[in-house]
């Protein structure tokens, strides 16, 4: 009797920036080929636009505020330790304006013309601060439209479990493990950052991110989280 076993899915990693995207990349690097699927790890210009119609995607999600913070941070850094990525201008002069993510939110929408102008430089400057879900996705009806097309979502807050579900649906080895959020590889902020925000500058980056949670909220709407 011929035994029949299902067809490899083609799953392709679209890199959303500071969604824990390098450590899952790293935790899969040498598990690309499982029985069940062929994985594609790609760099950030990877779009849902890119996946072939007959083939499959999955990503990783994470709130826009949180998201905000850590993207401060490791552009601060320059992506040091695991990378080396130096400022363009724009994000020079703007690190040199504002020391802490809550100082940037907090001028959002100031009374004071000059500190709103800076800030919004800023956001617009530093990258993946200044990013969109909608970079990758294009827009609503678009990203419904390849609902067929994506197979996982990761939520940054339940990565590890989510990683565990991931590894059991597509057959990948159980030594297959993400970093130490402590290591190089996962490129994790320093916990010694002050994270924290005010209520004001929560509100403006609710406001500055309105289109974000658009996004967030068809991702819980459309697929289970």
């Amino acid at each position: 009797m011929k035994i029949l076993f299902p067809r490899k899915k083609h799953l392709h990693f679209i890199h959303i920036g500071k969604t824990a995207g390098t450590a899952l990349k790293h935790a899969l690097s040498d598990y690309t080929d499982s029985r069940h699927a062929q994985i594609y790890l790609h760099g950030h210009d990877f779009k849902l636009t890119d996946v072939p119609d007959n083939q499959y995607c999955f990503f990783s999600v994470r709130d826009p505020i949180d998201r905000f913070v850590s993207a401060f941070y490791s552009r601060q850094r320059q992506g040091k330790p695991r990378y080396n990525s130096k400022w363009s201008v724009a994000e020079e002069l703007s690190f040199s304006l504002f020391v802490t993510p809550n100082q940037l939110a907090n001028d959002l929408y100031s009374d004071n013309w000059k500190k709103r102008v800076n800030a919004e430089y800023a956001m617009l400057s530093i990258r993946h601060i200044n990013n969109s879900y909608w970079d990758w996705f294009i827009d609503e009806r678009y990203f419904l439209s390849r609902k067929k097309s994506i197979v996982f979502i990761f939520d940054q807050t339940s990565l590890d479990s989510d990683f565990e579900k991931f590894k059991k649906r597509f057959s990948i080895s159980k030594k297959a493990l993400l970093p130490d959020r402590n290591s190089v590889n996962a490129h994790s902020n320093n916990v010694s950052f002050n994270t924290k925000l005010n209520k004001v500058a929560e509100l403006n980056l609710k406001r500055w991110y309105a289109k974000e949670y658009v996004f967030m909220e068809l991702v819980k709407k459309h697929f289970s989280l």
